[in-house]
């Protein structure tokens, strides 16, 4: 990673299900890291589903090396502007150099 990028501040959120009063799961989400990263819109598609237009869009997370962001799975999610991006690729240790962590991410809807 080179200085001069553009380093914003996300929350890292993971999915949590606890039994409501009824005993049915009750999914909830909750902080579990704050990081630094760099974030780059990868793809966007435009579709139909059920005849309402979607907008689909993949961004590009890059942090720095941790061991917590490199052990993120599908459960965890990223909240950054007031959106959250649904992990879709599993955390890539970059040249295995623990330097630097990539992964891409879906806007949600």
């Amino acid at each position: 990673m080179r200085t001069g990028k553009r380093w914003v501040t996300v929350d890292i959120e993971r999915l949590t299900e606890t039994a409501d009063t009824f005993g049915e799961p009750d999914p909830t989400w909750s902080l579990h890291l704050v990081r630094q990263a760099v974030v780059k819109p990868a793809t966007g598609t435009e579709f139909f589903r059920q005849g309402t237009p979607v907008v689909e869009g993949e961004y590009h997370f890059e942090f720095r090396y941790d061991s917590d962001v490199a052990a993120l799975t599908a459960r965890d999610r990223i909240a950054y502007n007031g959106q959250y991006y649904d992990i879709k690729s599993l955390p890539m240790n970059v040249r295995n150099e623990n330097r630097e962590v990539h992964l891409l991410a879906v806007l949600q809807q």
